[in-house]
């Protein structure tokens, strides 16, 4: 039998991974087009804005290209969630437990800047290589 403190990793790993995915998925399409924008040449643009963007990638790579660079996180989001929930919870444990700031909007800010700093070790190889991809 699991104690709670095993359940309590996986539920936060699952749940991590699960929102990661769902960020992917959503939020692909608009940071390929993005990146093409920012990335094209400023004197000979390709692209004349974002409608245009989005409709020659349809057009020439098809919709299947909106999804180039996400092998990328998809692979690294588990352990992203995973860092980024439990460094969240702890250090809003810890902030309740020696400082007594329950729900202060203080605690949420240093639990959310703990959280990240911790999960950037991850995250920047992963965006990188992701970015590479879509360019």
């Amino acid at each position: 039998m699991e104690t709670k403190k095993e359940a309590t990793f996986w539920v936060e790993f699952i749940s991590g991974w699960i929102s990661g995915i769902g960020q992917i998925t959503v939020g692909q399409p608009f940071d390929i087009i993005k990146v093409r924008l920012q990335t094209q040449d400023t004197l000979r643009p390709k692209y004349s804005g974002l409608r245009d963007c989005f409709f020659q990638i349809l057009e020439k790579e098809g919709p299947f290209a909106f999804y180039k660079g996400s092998l990328s996180p998809l692979i690294g989001v588990g352990t992203i969630g995973a860092i980024q929930f439990s460094a969240y919870k702890k250090t809003r444990n810890f902030l309740n437990q020696y400082f007594d700031k329950q729900n202060s909007l203080t605690s949420v800010a240093i639990a959310g800047s703990v959280s990240g700093l911790a999960s950037s070790f991850i995250c920047s190889p992963v965006e990188h290589t992701r970015i590479r991809m879509q360019i």
